[in-house]
């Protein structure tokens, strides 16, 4: 019978692997399975004592900072010019949990809630920029160059 992509592994093919001594590459071999499988049973056992398949998919982990909602939601209310990395630090200090500004916002946009934003290029926030950031002005061609460098050619 062949294995089914996306099924795992029998229980007894996971037993056998492990109780076949010798090299990754010799019970893959001998088994007729893949290296990478050998090398995963052996490496989930040494880990975790158990020689059964995990769960299918990614494993959905709870959120870094649940239980802190509220005082996050205090905190920015009470000091709505935060950053995101002046929350990340606060949360650190206060509540000894580490955190990246991805996660940060990413739970802020969950709770609907947002941080100030840091200014344009280091400009203060009413200063106008003659363009719109997005729009800058495309440099200038050299056209007479290019058109003596055509009739060189020609």
């Amino acid at each position: 019978m062949r294995h089914k992509n996306g099924h795992a592994y029998s229980q007894n093919l996971r037993d056998l692997v492990l109780a076949t001594p010798g090299s990754t590459q010799e019970v893959a071999r001998k088994l007729q399975v893949s290296r990478s499988f050998v090398h995963r049973v052996r490496s989930r056992f040494e880990r975790l004592g158990v020689n059964t398949p995990g769960s299918p998919g990614n494993p959905q982990v709870l959120p870094r900072l649940t239980g802190l909602e509220s005082a996050l939601a205090d905190r920015l209310h009470a000091h709505p010019e935060t950053t995101l990395k002046q929350l990340c630090t606060w949360v650190e200090s206060t509540h000894g949990v580490r955190v990246g500004q991805t996660t940060m916002w990413k739970t802020l946009g969950r709770l609907g809630l947002q941080t100030a934003r840091k200014h344009r290029r280091g400009l203060p926030a009413h200063t106008a920029l003659p363009y719109p950031p997005h729009a800058a002005p495309a440099p200038q061609r050299h056209t007479a160059e290019f058109a003596e460098i055509t009739i060189l050619l020609e």
